[in-house]
């Protein structure tokens, strides 16, 4: 039993020590179908949340591995946003709302349909995940 306790804390200090950080290395031009400005309303057990961002075409560095962007905040509740990013593939959009920490996220997680996005406000990591509630967005035309 010792020697299982160690070796799983052994694997968790070295995953968290080890995570690799992105650069930002850009092997894509970022996606055009989603550059601009988006409005989003989180919908959870509280009151709705509202957030804006402006997905930009900067590369943005982060700990999960694929090509991000910087997510400029341009409104959001006070300290729930802090250095966010984005990546965009196959209709898929997921925000990263801080990349300070690694292996602990919190994300907009959906599918971008024309000028809309629908999906869930998630924080995810090591130990699992767990939904915050539904997000709603629209770019500004």
């Amino acid at each position: 039993m010792k020697v299982l306790a160690t070796a799983l804390f052994a694997v968790l200090v070295s995953g968290c020590a080890s995570a690799p950080v992105q650069t930002g290395t850009v092997t894509s031009p970022a996606p055009d179908l989603v550059t601009g400005t988006w409005d989003f309303v989180v919908a959870g057990k509280g009151a709705p949340q509202s957030f804006s961002f402006s997905l930009t075409d900067i590369p943005a560095e982060t700990c999960i591995s694929g090509t991000w962007y910087q997510a400029q905040p341009l409104s959001a509740p006070k300290g729930s946003v802090s250095r966010s990013a984005y990546q965009y593939q196959s209709g898929k959009l997921e925000i990263l709302l801080s990349s300070e920490l690694c292996d602990a996220y919190t994300s907009f997680i959906g599918s971008v349909s024309g000028a809309s996005f629908e999906g869930s406000h998630v924080s995810y990591g090591l130990f699992g995940g767990i939904e915050h509630g539904k997000v709603s967005g629209a770019l500004r035309h």
